[in-house]
């Protein structure tokens, strides 16, 4: 049973970001903000495609066996438009892989996580899990899902954090340091060290 539980998360986390797309929630409340966490933003390109061909199928009256004439669409912008302003995705230690749709949807609407105190999260290898993941990304959009994309979300006073920052780190240099298959941890649950060893062997 939990195994089928652990499958389905993913599952029903998708389905309310996509009915909640497309009943014209956000229509109705254009400043509303959607942050879907422990997800990756892997897959959302392709749902928000998935979505717009079912809006403009409907638009035009018919979606496969589904007449839809005269029926009253609550959108007046097609979804993605919607995910563009009001929907945000908390990627709970990602892998390079799980960050693949940050293209598409934006910088901006990416928020890092280490997951703790869960067992699967990161700590204590925050910054091992961050070497491994934002080497090589830039600096501009590598600070950006580190923290200033959720200051920005929920109102952190940047000026209180900034000396904190400082003091505890990670430096750009600290996460820029690759990350040999030596020292990736092999005493933790999470997911990201056990396919980065599976890969360097």
């Amino acid at each position: 049973a939990q195994s089928i539980w652990i499958q389905d998360v993913t599952f029903y986390g998708q389905a309310g970001y996509r009915h909640l797309l497309m009943a014209g929630v956000y229509e109705k409340f254009p400043k509303l903000k959607h942050i879907l966490t422990e997800s990756g933003c892997y897959w959302v390109p392709d749902v928000l495609k998935q979505l717009d061909r079912a809006y403009y199928a409907i638009k035009a009256g018919a979606l496969g066996e589904m007449n839809y004439a005269g029926m009253e669409m609550p959108l007046k912008e097609p979804p993605s438009a919607y995910a563009k302003r009001n929907c945000y995705y908390g990627a709970s230690f990602p892998s390079k892989a799980d960050l693949a749709g940050i293209e598409e949807i934006g910088e901006d609407h990416v928020l890092w996580g280490n997951d703790y105190p869960h067992y699967e999260g990161t700590f204590p290898y925050n910054l091992q899990s961050l070497r491994l993941t934002f080497g090589d990304m830039p600096d501009s959009r590598r600070r950006k899902v580190l923290g200033l994309n959720a200051a920005a979300l929920y109102n952190f006073d940047l000026e209180q954090l900034k000396p904190r920052a400082a003091k505890l780190g990670p430096t750009p240099a600290q996460v820029e340091t690759p990350l040999p298959r030596e020292e990736i941890p092999r005493d933790s649950y999470c997911y990201l060290f056990r396919d980065a060893l599976q890969e360097a062997s």
